[in-house]
């Protein structure tokens, strides 16, 4: 019921507060806890490939709602997204981007110590094998700490826009392991998303303390890979549960955006440090996280900065805190009729809990019925006074 209320609620109030946290949103309009945890944190980290549980109480919930209508979710027709991959993996990007290059100017797996600012636009760029190399112009499109760490001495008002595009430490597990992937009504899902249930005891928990969660995906569905050869295989996200041992393939260790008010804001400002003294900034953080983000701000650079020609449009990133109003949303007969039934039912339960809290006050044994419904319910937290 909230969900459905909810994304039509979100969408009218175009002139929420940008400051407004979801957190602060949800509690002023009643919505309960479980729309945070059981559906926007869930499809939230699947969108955007990422652990969202623990940031989303305190994102922004103005970008949150453009984010709903951005991948048309809102409204209570099913839309299927067009989902998009690169066959053979990434690793055809990049010999397709080094093809026209000699390969004596294509210098992989090569780790930059220092880069040391010769003149207006000239700069020396020192490897850790001790090599020099001479730029007039650089794109950074490392995580910030590294940008900060190599740049050293030359940076100057760059500083703080670098630090606010923050990233978290993650890992992800390659494994073939179907208790963090449940075989839910015989279906194999492309992703699951799960809340750690030991972090619920006996006494209630603060309402609105984020719980840990992982999310799977499956590998096997998501990229066509026969389970005849490699039995199905699954990665998983920050597992507060780790695999079994005989399931287990491989663990990689990476960096992830951070999704807070503090890097939206640091993106929003990103454009006033790009092209400044030869220097650009690209990579995943310019968006939310994904190859594609690099690979756009990779094209605006190029266009914006070197006036590159490319035979297709590019849409650039739009700014996160840009404050436009999301496109309209024409509602049928169904569509209205549904919220009306939902209104009318969120209703009689708000009459039915103000009754229960009555009855309660007048000396009604409530408490007696409440234990006889949870033991009939077979639940423990089922219902509270």
């Amino acid at each position: 019921m909230d969900v459905l209320i909810e994304k039509r609620r979100s969408h009218d109030r175009t002139n929420v507060q940008q400051s407004l946290s979801t957190h602060e949103f949800l509690s002023k309009r009643g919505y309960s806890k479980s729309l945070c945890d059981q559906y926007l944190a869930p499809l939230f980290s699947t969108l955007w490939g990422t652990n969202v549980g623990r940031l989303l109480p305190q994102f922004p919930v103005k970008t949150l709602i453009r984010s709903l209508c951005d991948h048309q979710l809102f409204g209570t027709r099913r839309t299927t997204p067009d989902f998009r991959r690169i066959d053979g993996g990434t690793s055809y990007v990049l010999q397709a981007m080094a093809r026209g290059f000699s390969p004596e100017n294509v210098h992989l797996n090569t780790s930059v110590r220092e880069i040391v600012r010769m003149g207006k636009k000239q700069y020396s760029l020192l490897t850790a094998d001790s090599r020099e190399l001479r730029f007039d112009h650089i794109i950074f499109a490392v995580d910030n700490d590294e940008i900060l760490k190599i740049l050293g001495s030359n940076i100057d008002t760059e500083t703080e826009i670098i630090q606010g595009l923050k990233t978290t430490n993650n890992i992800a597990v390659l494994h073939s392991d179907p208790f963090l992937a449940p075989n839910i009504n015989g279906s194999w899902l492309t992703s699951n998303y799960t809340l750690d249930p030991t972090e619920y005891s006996q006494h209630e928990p603060s309402v609105w303390a984020p719980r840990k969660s992982s999310l799977t995906y499956n590998v096997s569905s998501l990229q066509d890979i026969p389970t005849c050869l490699f039995d199905r295989l699954y990665i998983t996200l920050n597992p507060f549960t780790p695999p079994h041992p005989r399931f287990a393939h491989s663990i990689w260790e990476y960096t992830d955006l951070e999704l807070s008010t503090a890097t939206l804001q640091a993106q929003s400002r990103l454009p006033l440090i790009q092209n400044r003294r030869g220097l650009s900034y690209g990579f995943r953080w310019t968006g939310r996280g994904f190859l594609e983000d690099a690979v756009t701000s990779g094209l605006e650079i190029a266009i914006e900065h070197f006036g590159a020609q490319v035979p297709f449009e590019v849409q650039y990133h739009p700014d996160p805190l840009c404050s436009s109003t999301p496109p309209s949303i024409e509602l049928g007969f169904k569509d209205h009729l549904v919220r009306t039934a939902l209104c009318l039912a969120r209703v009689y339960v708000l009459i039915f809990q103000i009754s229960w809290i009555l009855l309660g006050a007048l000396g009604f044994p409530v408490s007696r019925v409440e234990t006889m419904l949870k033991w009939m319910l077979g639940g423990d937290g089922m219902l509270k006074s």
